[in-house]
Parts: structure tokens; C-alpha cells; sequence
């Protein structure tokens, strides 16, 4: 559920891991962060639709009650002290690395794998190739800074893929209108 909605929103693993029960309203359909619990240090709210909702809805329906947060991982336990960087969801970087394993998809920066901050590139582009502007990309996501925001969009890779389609149709049809080139002897 946790990488679901990450990949859906593009919220840091950090924030979204930190996230209290008391952050979401469900009567508003949204999530609002703290600053302190913000990489710019200012209030971030996330409005909840689709899918999202649906899954932070069914986690505040039966939440562990000795648990504030909304995410929970394996060692959510009574008694158990959560993670400050990721709450009691913990570090799953291990779990991370099992998975991209069994996929059979490359892990790391510097292999040039899969890392989890690429569900920021994913929900970037999948919000733009769904239509939305980039002023509410930024707003969802979080990105202050429009410059930001576009290292992270990779842009609309099915309308690129029609104009590359529609460009090469063009070309072809060109290139059979032209005499074809004498091959040299060698």
C-alpha cells in the first residue's frame, strides 16, 4: 500500500513514511504535513482521490490502536520504538533490494538501477501524461521550484512515442519517393 501510493503521488519516502493519522482528514480528502515533517519546511497538503483515497481510508478504518502513524511495517509492535526517519514503517532497504532481486530489475544509483525515489519520476510523468498542469504536479508532489519539477517529469512518453511513430511513417514514405542510393563496389 505504502509504494502504491508513492508511486501515485510522488511524496518523499521520509514524509510519506512519517505520516500521522492525525494529518488526515478524511471529511476534507486530504493529507496536510506539518512543516517540521516537510523537506522545505513549509505546510504541504496533499488532496486524496482515486486509488489514494481509497487506501488511506481503508488504513484509518482499522488502525493499530497503539500506533499513531499511518503506514505500519513488520515490527509495528507495542512497546516497539518507531524509526525517526521512517516511522514504524522502518527501513525497508532490504525489502527493497529482495524485490527489485526477485523482478529481476537492476537496484542502486550507481548501477543504474531502481532506487525508491524514482516513484517521484513515475508519479511526475504519470500525472502529466494524465493531463494535469505543472503548477498541480508541483502541489502534489511537493516541488517548490518549477526546475525541480522538471528533472523529475519525464514527460509524456505515449504522446513522444505517436509523434516519433508519425514522424518515422513520414520519413519512409518520403524516402520512397527518392531514387534509392547505388551501392559502391568495394
Amino acid at each position: 500500500m505504502f509504494f502504491r501510493v508513492a508511486v501515485a503521488v510522488g511524496i518523499r519516502k521520509g514524509q510519506l513514511a512519517r505520516t500521522l493519522r492525525r494529518f488526515v482528514d478524511l471529511d476534507q480528502e486530504a493529507i496536510t504535513w506539518p512543516p517540521s515533517e516537510c523537506k522545505a519546511r513549509t505546510a504541504h497538503t496533499l488532496p486524496l482521490a482515486g486509488e489514494t483515497l481509497a487506501i488511506v481510508t481503508d488504513l484509518m478504518r482499522r488502525p493499530p490502536l497503539h500506533c499513531p502513524y499511518l503506514f505500519h511495517g513488520p515490527d509495528c509492535q507495542p512497546g516497539q520504538a518507531p524509526s525517526k526517519r521512517y516511522g514504524c514503517l522502518g527501513d525497508f532497504k532490504k525489502s527493497w533490494r529482495t524485490a527489485l532481486r526477485k523482478a529481476g530489475l537492476p537496484q542502486g544509483r550507481s548501477t543504474g538501477g531502481f532506487v525508491f525515489h524514482n516513484t517521484r519520476n513515475t508519479a511526475a510523468t504519470d500525472l502529466r501524461a494524465g493531463g494535469m498542469d505543472e503548477g498541480d504536479i508541483m502541489q502534489v508532489g511537493g516541488w517548490k521550484t518549477a526546475h525541480v519539477f522538471r528533472h523529475y517529469d519525464l514527460g509524456d512518453v505515449h504522446a513522444l512515442r505517436q509523434r516519433l511513430t508519425t514522424a518515422q511513417a513520414k520519413v519512409t514514405a518520403l524516402s520512397g519517393t527518392r531514387k534509392q542510393p547505388v551501392a559502391l563496389e568495394s
